[in-house]
This record gives structure tokens, C-alpha cells and sequence, in this order.
């Protein structure tokens, strides 16, 4: 009876653990596959169908047509309503394409979806549970519940790449950071490895010594920047969140002020466009001291002779000696044929050891037409005298410009976009009433605000893209 019972025991314990795999969610495959890839740089998830019923895809003439009738012929085969998660490894070539990219798509039934891609031409092959084909640099498997699309340049063998993606996705448990990063219910979600991204890259941080790429990837480990794509009646919003170790929180380098002092040092008036930044120079320098002690040396023989000079002056001070850190840029004019007329603002903060560059800066500037003014730490230019003075004004919605490390705004309504040439794509801004930037040391967001509101500004946007392509689309077998 012991012998018996024990063998039940493992009998129902083996069927527990195959059913708990064969369930596992979409969601926690790639968790796995992710936390088990150190080469994965950059992983997320589109969710594809939120997108298109917000972009009201069905309206639009012959496309929607024929994505509709694609949507009904495959909804029985995959999960449409889950999200479509994809991983990056890197390294990133010089074009910014990762050496291999994943795409996770949820199955409902493995030969439903088998026979419809085979209806396209495609032929399976079979290893162990998976099927799966290669077409160039292009592999797809599908096993049980899920379906992986990987590609790849060069050459490689599809079946082992889909095996090894496919043993990644149930390696690991441990991988709760990264579920959490993917559980974000945003309509596109990226994320940044950071570790990933200092993994596979050739940089001068693998020239340093080994004790310090030990402690840089002591500090790395465990630090994502999440990125999400959410869109709204009345605007489109992409937000960004770092979480980072609390040895790399230590070099953030950017400043606040509720102030905004930099407003009052940039004229008087509204411009149309205004950037400004705010960093903390000490804290840069540091950073490059520590880990890029070249960097300041290779800018210095890039620069002129003046440049040179006060970074070897500047001790231990260097490139924060020269700059304060506070920045800005203020534009009052019309664009004019894809260029904006000169008619601008301009402030740059200078350090004590920076009088000599600014002393330059101002002797070859004031032989144009330019107002420049160079006194204690604020070197100022002006385009023309109505626009000098102390503090400009912000348009409404704006009011953030100036706060953080990184700020700026575009202000489309005071603009004549009649004498900018859009591009058919492009049309859509038209809607857009304007568009302001905030970053820090915990992140940011770009924020694209329509006229009225309440407009969805993605079916806008998608109306004038794919309008234009709906002829060519329609006709395509998807």
C-alpha cells in the first residue's frame, strides 16, 4: 500500500507540473525568457488590438475591410486579444538593428494556425513537440500554446534558435522585476536593460581596468528604463520611468527648480518653441572621471585652443569649471521652407573658468546681427532688441518648461504650418495644439495635445496614414 500510494503520489505530481507548464501564461514565458537572456537589451509588448479598435481601423475604406476579415479567419488560432511581446538581444549594429529580434504571440490551437500559414505556402517541419519553418533569416515555432518569430542576419539554424527561445521560456522563475516591467497596461510598453545594454556593447568601458567593469556591472544589475506608449481622447502620451540601483542613482545629474529660473534669463515674449536644460555639472564630471577618464582629453583635442586650455586649467572642476549647466533656446519666428527664420533667444550659463571661451564666443557673435551680452555667469543672445528683457511666457498647458533637467514645448497653434511642408504622413499634426517635454533623474514624458481636447488623435493620425496606403494594403494576402 506504501509502494501504491507513493507512486500516486508522483504520478499526480508529474501531471501537476505538466499541466502548470502547459498553462503557463504568455506573459510569464517571456518573463522567463528575458530574465534567462543576458543578451536581451530591450523587451515589450504592442497591444495590437486596443491600438486598432482606438485607431477605429474598420472605418477605414478597404483597409479595414481587409484587416477585419484577416482578424475573424485567425482569431480561432491565436489569442488576438493578448498583447504581442517581442525582446531585442543586442549587440545593436551602426543602423541601430539588434543581431536578433523575438516576437511572443499567444495560440489557441497549434494545428488551426499550422493549417492556415501552410494555406499560404508556408511547409513545417517537426522537432520533438514544435513545428516550425525557415524562410531567409526568418524562423517561426510554435509549441502548444505559443508561437515565437525570430530574426536573425546571417546565417543560422532556425530549429536549434526556436529550441533554445523556446527552453529560455520556462528556465527561469526567477523573474518577478521583469513581469512587473511587462505588466504595464499601456498600449506599447519598452523597456531598456540596462545591464543588457552594457553586456553587448563594444565601448571604451571595456578598456577600464577589471575591478571597475566588475563594480559598473555591479551597478547596472537589476536597472530597467520602462517606456509606454498610452493613447488618449486628447492626447498621445510617452512616458518614461528609471529603475535604477542605488549606486547609479548616485550619478544622476539633473537638476530641479520650481522656479524656472531659466525663463527670466531667456527675454520677454512667447516663443513658439523653447528647450532648456538644468545639470548638475559636478556630478557629470564625476561621472566621467569615474568611469570615461578619456572623454574629456578626446573633446579637448576636438575643440579649439581656448576650450583646451580651461579644461586643463579647471583642476578638478574640468567641464564644470566652463558651463553651469543651465541652458536654453527660445524661438519666436516662422518656419520658412523647412527651416526656422533666426529670430531666437539663446542662454548658456558659465562657469568661473569659462570667461575665455564666452570672451571668444562674444567677439565673433556681435559681428553679425546678433545682441550678445556677456555678464557674471549669463552669457545672452538676442536675434533683435523687441525680444530682450526678463522672463517670457508660456503658453497655457506649458507651465513645466523650465522645472526640470530636460524641458521644452512646441506650441503648433501660434505656428503657420502652411509654410511647412508636412508630408501626407505628417498631416495629422495639423490637430495637434502643442507638445511639451519634461525629464528628470526618475524619468520623463512627451505629451502631444490636440486642439479641442477630446479628439482621438491616434484614429487621426492612422486615418491619414493608412487612407494613403489602403489601396495598396487591401490587395495584399496577409
Amino acid at each position: 500500500m506504501k509502494i501504491g500510494f507513493s507512486f500516486f503520489l508522483c504520478l499526480l505530481l508529474l501531471w501537476s507540473c505538466k499541466t502548470d507548464q502547459e498553462s503557463r501564461s504568455l506573459a510569464h514565458a517571456v518573463s522567463s525568457f528575458v530574465a534567462s537572456n543576458k543578451a536581451v537589451v530591450s523587451f515589450g509588448k504592442i497591444q495590437l488590438k486596443t491600438i486598432l479598435d482606438k485607431a477605429e481601423y474598420k472605418k477605414v475604406p478597404k483597409l479595414g475591410m481587409a484587416l477585419s476579415r484577416e482578424w475573424v479567419k485567425y482569431q480561432g488560432s491565436l489569442d488576438l486579444n493578448a498583447p504581442i511581446y517581442y525582446a531585442m538581444e543586442g549587440p545593436f549594429d551602426e543602423d541601430g538593428n539588434p543581431s536578433s529580434s523575438f516576437l511572443f504571440i499567444g495560440v489557441k490551437n497549434a494545428d488551426s494556425l499550422q493549417m492556415h500559414l501552410k494555406k499560404q505556402g508556408f511547409d513545417f517541419d517537426k522537432k520533438g513537440d514544435m513545428a516550425y519553418f525557415q524562410l531567409n533569416d526568418v524562423s517561426l515555432g510554435i509549441q502548444k500554446n505559443l508561437a515565437i518569430i525570430i530574426t536573425k542576419s546571417g546565417n543560422y539554424e532556425g530549429s536549434k534558435a526556436l529550441e533554445n527561445a523556446f527552453l529560455k521560456t520556462t528556465e527561469s522563475d526567477d523573474f518577478e522585476s521583469v513581469e512587473k516591467l511587462l505588466s504595464n497596461p499601456s498600449d506599447i510598453v519598452a523597456n531598456l536593460n540596462i545591464a543588457g545594454l552594457y553586456e553587448t556593447s563594444n565601448t571604451a568601458l571595456s578598456k577600464l581596468d577589471q575591478k571597475k567593469q566588475i563594480e559598473i556591472q555591479e551597478m547596472v544589475k537589476g536597472s530597467y528604463i520602462s517606456n509606454e506608449v498610452r493613447f488618449e481622447n486628447g492626447k498621445i502620451i510617452v512616458a518614461s520611468k528609471n529603475h535604477f540601483s542605488k549606486s547609479m542613482k548616485a550619478y544622476s545629474i539633473f537638476k530641479t527648480d520650481a522656479k524656472a529660473p531659466i525663463r527670466a534669463k531667456l527675454g520677454k515674449g512667447t516663443p513658439k518653441l523653447a528647450f532648456a536644460t538644468n545639470i548638475d555639472m559636478k556630478k557629470l564630471q564625476a561621472f566621467l572621471d569615474e568611469f570615461a577618464p578619456n572623454a574629456l582629453s578626446d573633446l579637448a583635442s576636438n575643440m579649439g585652443g581656448e576650450f583646451q586650455l580651461a579644461l586643463m586649467t579647471g583642476g578638478d572642476d574640468a567641464l564644470a569649471g566652463i558651463l553651469t549647466g543651465e541652458l536654453g533656446v527660445a524661438l519666436f519666428g516662422e518656419p520658412n521652407a523647412g527651416s526656422f527664420i533666426p529670430e531666437m533667444n539663446a542662454y548658456v550659463g558659465i562657469g568661473k573658468n569659462g570667461s575665455p571661451i564666452a570672451n571668444m564666443a562674444q567677439l565673433f557673435l556681435s559681428n553679425g546681427t546678433a545682441i550678445v551680452s556677456y555678464e557674471g555667469n549669463d552669457f545672452k543672445l538676442a536675434s533683435s532688441e523687441k525680444n530682450r528683457g526678463e522672463g517670457i511666457q508660456v503658453p497655457t498647458g506649458c507651465e513645466s518648461f523650465g522645472k526640470d533637467g530636460i524641458t521644452a514645448y512646441i506650441n503648433m497653434e501660434q505656428l503657420d504650418l502652411k509654410k511647412v511642408s508636412l508630408g501626407n504622413d505628417m498631416e495629422w499634426l495639423k490637430s495637434v495644439s502643442y507638445i511639451t517635454l519634461s525629464y528628470g533623474n526618475d524619468g520623463g514624458e512627451l505629451v502631444i495635445h490636440s486642439k479641442k481636447g477630446q479628439e482621438n488623435i491616434l484614429k487621426t493620425a492612422m486615418d491619414v496614414v493608412l487612407e494613403k496606403f489602403s489601396g495598396q494594403i487591401s490587395g495584399i494576402n496577409f
